[in-house]
C-alpha cells in the first residue's frame, strides 16, 4: 500500500467495530494536529511463500526497512503482525498500544483503513491507505470550468439599456459617479476581474490624482428630446450626444468621453465604450462597467465601474 493517501483519524469509542463509534475526517486546512500530508513509504503484502510484510518507513524516526510476517483474521477483523510493523506516522509506534495488533476497519480494491488502539486514551488512530498501483495510474480530475462574474456580458432586452442608462423618457436623467470608495478599476479577464478596492492596484493604477481628477464629477445619461450625454468635472459642464449599439452592448459617446485623469496611463480617452458587467434589475446597487480598452492577446479589458449617487 502506498502512502499517499496516509492520514490519521481519531474514533472516540473504545471499540472500532462499536457502531456508535464515530470517525472524524480531518480538515487539513484548519486542523493542524493530523499527520502532515508527505509521503511515508509504502508497505507490501505478500503471499508468495508465505504471508510476508515488507514495509519502507518514511514517517517514522530511526527506522527505515522492515520485514516480517503477518496474519489476517477475518473474522475479527484483526491484523496481526511478527518483525514488522505497519505502515504508521511518526507518533504512531509513541501512542499504540500494540503496533504489532491493528484492527482492519474497511477494505476496498484500492483502499484501506487500519485502527490502531491508544495506549493511553480510549481511541483509535486511523491509518488511511491507497495501493502504490492506484497511487501510480491517479490522475486529478479537471478544475472546474471557470465561471465568469457575475454580470458579465450582460444580456438586455430592446431598449433596457438605455432606460438602465437614462431612467427612461419620463425621467431627467440618471447621474453616475466612478465608484472611487468601492472598486472603481479593474482588468477584466475572460469574464472575470481581480480588483477589490482601488488599493489592488494602488498606485501604479489607480492613485491619488483620479481621486483628485473625479472628487464631485458625475457623468449623466438623458433620453429627453434625443439622447444626451453630459460630463460635469473640475467645475466645467461638457455636452453631447450618445448612440447604443444593442447587438453590441456598446454606447458612442458624440463629442465626449468618460470622467478623465490626463496624468494617467488609464486615462479613457475612448468614446465608444462597452457594457462589460450590467445588471438589468438591480444597477442601482451594482453599477454598471465601461470597458474603455480591449487587449485580445489576454482577452482582457480595462474597466471603469460607474455607480448611482
Amino acid at each position: 500500500m502506498a502512502s499517499d493517501g496516509l492520514t490519521v483519524t481519531w474514533p472516540q469509542c473504545s471499540d472500532a467495530s462499536d457502531p456508535l463509534c464515530w470517525k472524524y475526517e480531518p480538515n487539513y486546512l484548519n486542523d493542524t494536529w493530523v499527520a502532515d500530508k508527505r509521503d511515508y513509504g509504502f508497505m507490501t503484502l505478500s503471499l508468495k511463500g508465505g504471508p510476508f510484510l515488507t514495509t519502507d518507513h518514511k514517517g517514522v524516526g530511526g527506522v527505515t526497512t522492515e520485514s516480517g510476517t503477518y496474519f489476517f483474521d477475518k473474522n475479527t477483523l484483526q491484523f496481526t503482525t511478527s518483525g514488522a510493523t505497519v505502515l504508521g506516522v511518526a507518533f504512531t509506534p509513541t501512542d499504540a498500544a500494540n503496533i504489532y495488533s491493528v484492527k482492519v476497519l474497511t477494505l476496498t480494491e484500492n483502499t484501506m483503513q487500519l485502527a490502531v488502539k491508544n495506549k493511553a486514551k480510549p481511541e483509535y488512530a486511523v491509518l488511511n491507505y491507497i495501493s502504490k498501483q492506484y497511487s501510480d495510474s491517479w490522475t486529478p480530475p479537471p478544475p472546474p470550468p471557470s465561471k465568469p462574474d457575475d454580470g458579465f456580458n450582460p444580456v438586455f432586452a430592446s431598449g433596457e439599456l438605455l432606460k438602465m442608462l437614462t431612467g427612461g423618457p419620463t425621467s431627467p436623467g440618471r447621474y453616475w459617479n466612478l465608484d472611487v470608495a468601492g472598486n472603481p478599476v479593474d482588468w477584466i479577464a475572460k469574464g472575470k476581474g481581480w480588483t477589490v478596492n482601488k488599493s489592488s492596484s494602488y498606485n501604479w493604477g489607480w492613485n491619488d490624482d483620479w481621486d483628485n481628477a473625479v472628487t464631485d464629477s458625475y457623468i449623466r445619461f438623458d433620453n429627453i428630446s434625443g439622447q444626451n450625454y453630459s460630463r460635469y468635472q473640475g467645475g466645467m459642464l461638457t455636452k453631447g450626444t450618445f448612440t447604443i449599439d444593442e447587438t453590441k452592448n456598446e454606447v458612442t459617446l458624440v463629442g465626449n468621453t468618460l470622467l478623465q485623469n490626463p496624468t494617467s496611463w488609464m486615462n479613457p480617452t475612448t468614446n465608444t465604450i462597452k457594457v462589460i458587467k450590467g445588471w438589468p434589475n438591480t444597477y442601482n446597487t451594482k453599477g454598471v462597467w465601461f470597458g474603455t480598452s480591449y487587449d485580445a492577446g489576454k482577452d482582457e479589458w480595462l474597466s471603469f465601474h460607474y455607480i448611482m449617487p
